[in-house]
């Protein structure tokens, strides 16, 4: 199956990366771009073989294991709103990598890439909640890396602290919600809970556990502190990944997540997201106004662009 080759192909190529010695800075270069330039290649097969009239999850794989007393089910498999933010990863990835081609620090950037690409099409392929959560999170560490170490001004220190702490604190609520949701329920299975009714009350909590744990990740008004300043300080490819990509991980979660088995709680609470999407729209627009300075273009690009946010939620 497509999909289990293009995990087959990160897996495998990942580790091999770290054994070719740089000083062949060809070879590196080329094993390097053959691994993503293959995922893309592999993920544009995806389009071309999914059936887009069936409903149904299509190139699964399915695996299982126990973990102490939770048994973890590692379920795969696209839908029509995953498998294009599977094939956006592919593109944006293998992008960043041409960017940076000619990079002293090509090696630490292309496996730091690359462990992101991975850790990206777990997340927009996987079924688990759990296993979600801990790629969800995962993906903190090689972006914290990248805007710490090869930020682009004094403030990156600051700033990668304020996007690592205000992203994985705010998920703590989403760790809440799975394991009450496996109390409840008794599984994490997306493709079960979706065919399992669950009680106003219930599906309440849990809708507030997520949507605080994903309005940081957006992150949505007053959860947003973090992200002008990663904009700014981060370098090229760091900005291009939270803007091509990881601010959407928060607005898949909205519809994969919570559309999912507990949307009669999203229709109770639209009225107060509509109300935090508001506000942050029209703080946006004041904020934009605000900045003047040149030197500050590209947080004023951050407001302007995450203007659209509101209008895509609603």
């Amino acid at each position: 199956m497509l999909l289990a080759f293009i995990f087959s192909i990160l897996l495998i190529g990942i580790p091999v990366l770290f054994f070719i010695n740089y000083e062949n800075k060809f070879l590196f270069k080329l094993f390097s771009l053959l691994i993503s330039g293959s995922v893309l290649c592999l993920s544009s097969l995806l389009f071309i073989y999914f059936d887009f009239n069936n409903t149904v999850y299509q190139q699964q794989i399915t695996t299982g294991f126990n973990l102490f007393v939770i048994n973890v089910s590692l379920n795969f498999a696209l839908d029509g709103l995953s498998l294009l933010f599977f094939a956006l990863s592919s593109l944006l990835v293998f992008l960043c990598l041409i960017f940076v081609l000619n990079d002293n620090f090509y090696k630490n950037y292309s496996i730091l890439l690359l462990i992101i690409e991975l850790f990206l099409l777990i997340i927009f392929s996987v079924l688990d909640l759990f296993v979600f959560y801990m790629f969800f999170e995962a993906i903190l560490i090689p972006m914290f890396l990248i805007i710490g170490v090869w930020g682009s001004r004094e403030r990156k220190i600051r700033a990668v602290y304020l996007f690592f702490f205000y992203t994985l604190c705010g998920s703590i609520l989403f760790l809440i919600g799975i394991f009450y949701t496996y109390a409840y329920i008794g599984t994490c299975n997306l493709e079960y809970l979706s065919y399992i009714d669950i009680s106003l009350l219930e599906q309440k909590i849990l809708w507030l556990a997520f949507f605080l744990s994903f309005a940081s990740k957006i992150p949505m008004f007053p959860l947003h502190i973090w992200l002008p300043e990663a904009h700014v300080e981060a370098p090229t490819v760091g900005s291009v990944l939270l803007a091509g990509i990881l601010l959407k991980l928060g607005v898949y979660g909205f519809f994969k997540i919570q559309l999912s088995f507990i949307s009669n709680g999203q229709f109770v609470f639209f009225p107060l997201s509509l109300c935090f999407f508001s506000c942050w729209n029209y703080l946006c627009f004041f904020l934009c106004c605000k900045t003047n300075r040149f030197k500050k273009n590209n947080c004023l690009l951050f407001y302007c662009s995450y203007e659209s946010y509101c209008f895509r939620y609603f």
